[in-house]
């Protein structure tokens, strides 16, 4: 009988996954040492990416000097719901709101022995309004066995836009044009949502909480 698929974590400790493996990177690329980095992650992982490599794909963001440990000081926001794939890998993805550059991010962690486990990572930076959709993350490309098919377990490379160029925004796969809800990681515990009025009521699910129990 197959294992149950583990449960996606609690608010609490998606900041804390969030927060360790920007952190985990922000420390590699200051230092030029991707061991640590390396030794936190899941075996597929670490069996495609060795620190060398590790090196080679973050090159661009170290050559900018940027220190990432300002996120400290602030909430992430999701662009989409955390989920868990039929492999059990979670998926989060979401930004910073930083100045005058937010982070964006895009992780995947692995259930080992317990304990969620870095499985893939995709950082970059943007100069953009808070109002403005991040763009998806980009990872290189690198095979592994356990990998579900997409995403493969990769480090990111970190792509800027040309100074006083805007970056393009992504084309959305619908017509609408608004942007994915951007939701506090704590916002169902600091900001409960207000019940909608008894003269509107709203359907069924027209909001999504990401982290309603």
């Amino acid at each position: 009988m197959p294992n149950p698929l583990p449960s996606v974590p609690n608010d609490d400790k998606l900041v804390i996954l969030i927060n360790s493996a920007l952190l985990a990177l922000n420390q590699a690329n200051l230092t030029g040492n991707y061991t640590v980095l390396h030794d936190m992650a899941a075996p597929g992982f670490k069996w495609v990416n060795s620190p060398e490599r590790l090196a080679q794909s973050f090159a661009n963001l170290r050559s900018r000097n940027l220190d990432l440990s300002p996120i400290l000081l602030y909430q992430p926001k999701l662009l989409q719901r955390p989920t868990i794939n039929e492999k059990g890998l979670l998926r989060i993805t979401g930004f910073f709101p930083t100045s005058p550059e937010r982070v964006n991010f895009g992780l995947i962690f692995q259930p080992v022995q317990g304990k969620w486990r870095l499985y893939g990572i995709a950082a970059d930076t943007q100069k953009a309004p808070a109002q403005q959709a991040a763009p998806a993350p980009q990872g290189a490309p690198a095979p592994a066995p356990e990998a579900a098919s997409p995403p493969k377990p990769a480090a990111a490379e970190v792509t800027k836009s040309a100074p006083g160029k805007k970056p393009a925004a992504k084309p959305k796969p619908t017509a609408e044009s608004e942007e994915p809800a951007q939701v506090d990681v704590r916002d169902r515990i600091n900001n409960p949502p207000a019940p909608p009025p008894a003269e509107k009521p709203k359907p069924k699910n027209s909001i999504w909480n990401p982290f309603g129990r």
